[in-house]
């Protein structure tokens, strides 16, 4: 059986900028998830090969060796045994393209080897999800797929910290879209939406919908640490905005970006209310268009060390005790590099350009914040002012 997941392992195609390593060794993979793959090997061979379609297989390759009794050629068990490893290690290459997509098995394997102390806990998530068919499909849209050997293209949007983290998000959409709809407010305005009642009860729902609906992955979600989460954020960050980000990118830049969603988090659900998944996939629906200004804000000075390091040092900075003290300091600081940074010769073709869209996003982001009505805070209402 290693043999052939070594060998479907070499039928996958992954981007050239990474160069994944075969990892699926016996000592290495948890018994768990061992088991999740040979289930899933099974559902695939079922779903995949119908038995009439290996009879007449093994039939055809009886005949054409009863023809050729005289020639040089493999016997008909030999040719068997080949089909039959075809057939098997097609079944392997669909189970690992659904794990390696983006590089989830490499993210729970990773955290294994690190010894992550809720690793537990993201295994069993790892394992719950993928004996959900409808969470992680085996197909495309539930297609067969066809029955010959070939490369096939890994999937990868972003390297994952998280395991499913994609598949997790489009269930949270779908059923956020369920709930707004319910709620008889289809047109949610981003930009002038008060805070925040709509938003917690969203939340609240969201939550409790992890608690009842489906099966142990969703009451799992429920019980990531703030760390776990931190990473769930950054992986969905990376796939929302992956135009922006390439895979090669420094993962510092979703560092922030995870860091001011937190901020929103906490500064809309309240800090009553631990950061979940939940609170994180209600603020990226309400406030997407929030989140996307300071996504374009960051990507236009990212390459400005000294303002990335005064940003990551603002957001760790323990003594900002309230969020919306750290994300007004951040917005500042973004606005001041805007209003003082004097472009080199070779950049003014494109300084307007820039300069329009941090003008817009900034517009945007100061609307949210106005809207926040904090009175304690001198940086807030200096700022503001």
């Amino acid at each position: 059986m290693q043999r052939l997941i070594r060998r479907a392992f070499f039928y996958l195609e992954f981007p050239s900028s990474l160069i994944p390593s075969f990892e699926l060794k016996v000592d290495l993979v948890p018994t768990e998830i061992q088991d999740l793959m040979v289930e899933r090997l099974k559902l695939v061979l079922k779903k995949n090969i119908p038995i009439n379609y290996f009879i007449n297989k093994i039939k055809q390759e009886a005949e054409q060796t009863m023809k050729r009794q005289n020639e040089s050629q493999p016997s008909f068990f030999q040719t068997y045994q080949i089909t039959v490893d075809n057939l098997i290690t097609l079944g392997w290459i669909r189970v690992l393209l659904s794990l390696y997509e983006n590089c989830y098995l490499q993210a729970i394997l990773s955290a294994i080897k690190n010894k992550i102390n809720s690793r537990q806990l993201l295994i069993n998530i790892f394992v719950a999800s993928g004996k959900n068919e409808a969470l992680v499909p085996l197909f495309d849209e539930g297609e067969i797929t066809d029955q010959e050997l070939h490369v096939w293209k890994v999937k990868i949007l972003y390297r994952a910290c998280f395991p499913f983290s994609w598949n997790f998000h489009v269930w949270c959409l779908g059923k956020l879209q369920d709930i707004v709809k319910k709620s008889k407010d289809d047109t949610v305005d981003t930009e002038l939406i008060s805070i925040n009642a709509e938003v917690s009860k969203t939340y609240s729902t969201l939550k409790s919908k992890l608690n009842v609906d489906g099966d142990n992955v969703f009451l799992l979600l429920n019980q990531c640490n703030p760390e776990d989460c931190g990473c769930y954020a950054k992986d969905v960050i990376r796939g929302k905005f992956h135009a922006y980000f390439s895979i090669e990118d420094s993962d510092q830049i979703a560092e922030i970006l995870k860091d001011i969603v937190l901020c929103i988090v906490q500064i809309v659900i309240g800090k009553n209310n631990s950061v979940s998944i939940p609170s994180i996939e209600t603020i990226l629906y309400y406030f997407e268009n929030i989140i996307t200004k300071y996504v374009q804000l960051v990507f236009l000075f990212k390459d400005e060390a000294a303002v990335i390091s005064k940003i990551k040092e603002t957001l760790s900075n323990c003594e900002l005790t309230m969020s919306l003290e750290q994300l007004t300091m951040v917005t500042s600081i973004m606005c001041e590099y805007f209003l003082t940074h004097e472009p080199p010769k070779n950049e003014l073709d494109n300084f307007a350009s820039k300069m329009t869209i941090a003008c817009q996003a900034t517009i945007t982001i100061l609307k949210f914040l106005r809207q926040q009505k904090y009175t304690e805070f001198k940086v807030y209402q200096d700022f503001l002012s």
